[in-house]
């Protein structure tokens, strides 16, 4: 691998699905197609058996939509797992932890980040099939997903969810702006929230082309520089970059997320 990191492990995130079971008006996709995109084990299989030949297991986030809704989803961690790969699953456990216990052999190769959601589930519901989780050995993170009018509740939850998994934090995920016809301001933003990292040297390139891509649920392939054909009329050809690429955007999450930026 030419980026100069050999030990950088390739991360993919796969947007498995856009369809959803929660209708949630703060959500930031609000398309929610009826079926799952069209693609069978074949081509996990082929495509992650190439990945895996040229880079070595890859760090793989699943998300959606609710990812355990695909028909596949027990099929592609099994697989996944199976290989090496480390797993993060974004769900709100609406499905259970049958869709985990069941498929994922080594459940220390695979971290919940379950979201819990006030207005469409019951706490005491959620916090069951977390526990159910830790004791099979899963990482789970949860976190607290909702609008401003539900902030209130969220002391009576963090505390019912402590008593069934005290070794948790129900983190913050809030939206602001409307919601049911009432708009509300965005709250100041907390000291720790302010800071921003430095910001990059210039001229700059970026190394997301090799260390970064997301397979969206279209089926396209997006890198912070742009998408890559598809591959037939399903899945895309993932190419890996031979080195650090220019970056077009002025401004890129990458610099906060994957801290991907290199002087050039």
């Amino acid at each position: 691998m030419s980026s100069g990191e050999p030990d950088r492990r390739l991360g993919c995130a796969w947007y498995l699905t856009g369809a959803c079971n929660y209708a949630c008006p703060y959500c930031y996709d609000q398309v929610k197609p009826t079926r799952h995109p069209r693609w069978d084990m074949a081509d996990v299989r082929r495509v992650f058996g190439a990945l895996t030949e040229a880079r070595g297991p890859l760090d793989i986030a699943l998300t959606g939509g609710e990812p355990t809704l695909h028909p596949l989803f027990g099929e592609v961690v099994a697989h996944l797992s199976s290989h090496g790969h480390s797993l993060l699953v974004s769900s709100n456990l609406s499905c259970g932890a049958e869709p985990f216990l069941r498929h994922v052999a080594d459940p220390s190769r695979c971290s919940v980040n379950a979201s819990f959601h006030p207005s469409h589930a019951r706490m005491a519901a959620f916090a069951s099939i977390v526990r159910r989780l830790l004791d099979a050995g899963f990482g789970v993170v949860p976190s607290y997903v909702t609008y401003p009018p539900h902030l209130a509740e969220k002391p009576r939850h963090a505390a019912e969810l402590r008593r069934v998994a005290p070794e948790t934090t129900l983190s913050d995920l809030t939206f602001v702006g409307a919601y049911e016809g009432v708009a509300h301001p965005i709250p100041a933003p907390a000291a720790a929230n302010v800071a921003l990292p430095p910001a990059p040297p210039r001229p700059r390139r970026c190394r997301a082309g090799a260390d970064y891509f997301a397979i969206l649920s279209d089926g396209r392939v997006m890198r912070c520089v742009g998408p890559t054909p598809l591959f037939g009329d399903r899945w895309p050809t993932v190419r890996l970059a031979d080195g650090p690429v220019p970056c077009p955007q002025e401004h890129c999450w990458c610099t906060s997320m994957h801290g991907l930026w290199v002087a050039e």
